[in-house]
């Protein structure tokens, strides 16, 4: 039996376009702030690639990230790939 997700807390993500960096990067942040007050905030209203939430688990002790959802938002659907950028970012290197 699993933990189910609106007993977890949320997080935030949104996918930016940074050609001067990597290509892309992903910021995370609090649930109670607003994706597009978050973009704005960063003045990259125009490079935003994908948004959602991030989902934590954890399954036969291997800890997993999913990205799902959407931002309403900004109008802007998460993406399968979103999930690899954050299980890298949050649990590969540790």
């Amino acid at each position: 039996m699993g933990i189910e997700r609106s007993r977890v807390k949320t997080i935030k993500y949104v996918v930016i376009e940074e050609p001067t960096l990597i290509g892309e990067a992903m910021y995370v942040f609090p649930d109670y702030v607003q994706h597009k007050d978050f973009v704005y905030d960063m003045d990259a209203e125009d490079k935003v690639v994908s948004a959602g939430f991030l989902y934590f688990s954890v399954d036969d002790g291997e800890i997993k990230v999913e990205a799902y959802s959407k931002s309403v938002s900004l109008g802007v659907e998460s993406r399968d790939y979103d999930s690899r950028i954050a299980q890298r970012m949050f649990v590969d290197d540790l």
